[in-house]
């Protein structure tokens, strides 16, 4: 700028005014930017899922300075606070962010670890404190800048939780050598069923003594229950009293809820018992074939006593034998039963009878009978009668 510069008489000498020439003013200033924050990334937050009980993850914010770098821009403070909901919120810029540089390391939001003890989506907002500082550019201070709010979420699921299973201990009673001797177990996922609890897998098997084990079911709904897919059983391949214990391994599984994965829920043992009989088992009958000998017409054939053994082994784990006699034919009688159930290993001779008829004329005579046999469980296994 130009000062000019005149000498005036007015009021003094009266001579008039005088040029005094002039005088050049030399100015200078410097103007700078404020600092500029990029809006924060990532945005929303979104932590994902955990289990009930978990911690999440943090999550770091990025934020950049983006004012010009030119020298002419003010550097930027930011600091992190939670502000709603479940978010927490920590760190602010350890140093002051220059114009053109991101921070990455140093502002981090969550979920606070007291938010996990429950199952259910978790949210909340925190808030980025701005500030341009002219510290080391414009020195003047600090200036506010707008605030930044980040929103954070993420969801809590419980594990499946396994009832006990039913029935415990298993007893599947008596039954007879290779019949199909198991029952199915029920199982039910006793978690809340709101959307927030994973499902169950169940398998079972590793079989003890004279168990058998089989099945598996997988992704059981929570308040859902399976009693079709687990059979315990035993062997019946032998008679005898039979027990041992199967394995139940189950896992919970977020397919379809959390994403999680496969949970392992530990493992429960089933108890095993029955009993396997075996059927009575008929000798052949003595004498056989039965020869009455000679008579004259008009006389009487004797009557021939029929011999049967139960010949099941005497364990305490075979059936009694039931036999009628009867059905005969040509000049055949028979008659007989026995008057009570013939034990494993014994023997009867004395119920039942043959004898011929049609003694009023010469000749030839014969004929058949039949012995009816059953295999009774009466005082032994209780599973009724069975034809042999």
């Amino acid at each position: 700028a130009t000062i000019t510069l005149t000498s005036d008489g007015t009021g003094t000498s009266g001579l008039g005014t005088t040029s005094l020439g002039t005088q050049t003013v030399n100015i200078s200033g410097d103007v700078y930017r404020l600092a500029v924050a990029g809006a924060h990334t990532p945005e929303p937050v979104t932590l994902g899922n955990i289990h009930v009980g978990d911690t999440f993850s943090t999550q770091f914010l990025s934020l950049t300075n983006t004012a010009a770098n030119d020298g002419f821009s003010e550097k930027l403070n930011a600091s992190i606070a939670a502000a709603s909901g479940d978010a927490s919120a920590s760190g602010s810029f350890g140093s002051l962010l220059s114009a053109g540089s991101t921070n990455s390391t140093d502002l981090s939001v969550g979920l606070g670890a007291a938010n996990t003890s429950t199952a259910g989506n978790k949210s909340g907002t925190a808030t980025i404190t701005l500030t341009s500082d002219g510290t080391g550019t414009s020195g003047l201070g600090t200036t506010s800048l707008a605030a930044q709010t980040v929103n954070v979420s993420g969801a809590v699921y419980r594990l499946a939780v396994a009832s006990a299973h039913t029935p415990e201990p298993v007893t599947l009673g008596n039954f007879h050598v290779g019949d199909t001797a198991n029952t199915a177990l029920s199982l039910t996922n006793t978690a809340a069923n709101d959307g927030f609890s994973e499902k169950l897998n169940a398998s079972l098997g590793s079989a003890t003594g004279d168990a058998t084990a089989s099945g598996t079911f997988t992704l059981l709904a929570a308040g859902a229950t399976n009693n079709t897919s687990l059979l315990a059983g035993i062997s019946t391949a032998t008679a005898g009293a039979k027990s041992g214990t199967a394995t139940i391994t189950l896992n919970s599984d977020g397919t379809g809820t959390s994403g999680l994965g496969l949970t392992s829920l530990g493992t429960q043992t089933v108890n095993v018992s029955g009993a396997v009989y075996r059927l009575a088992v008929a000798s052949a009958h003595t004498p056989e074939p039965v020869t009455l000998g000679n008579i004259h017409v008009g006389g009487p054939f004797g009557t021939q006593f029929l011999s049967l053994t139960n010949t099941a082994a005497n364990d305490g784990f075979s059936e009694s034998l039931n036999a009628s006699l009867g059905s005969a034919t040509g000049n055949a009688t028979a008659s007989g039963s026995f008057g009570s159930l013939l034990a494993a290993g014994s023997t009867n001779s004395t119920d039942l009878s043959v004898s011929l008829s049609g003694t009023g004329t010469a000749g030839h005579k014969s004929g058949t009978a039949t012995i009816t046999l059953t295999s009774d469980g009466t005082g032994t296994s209780g599973l009724g009668t069975t034809s042999l």
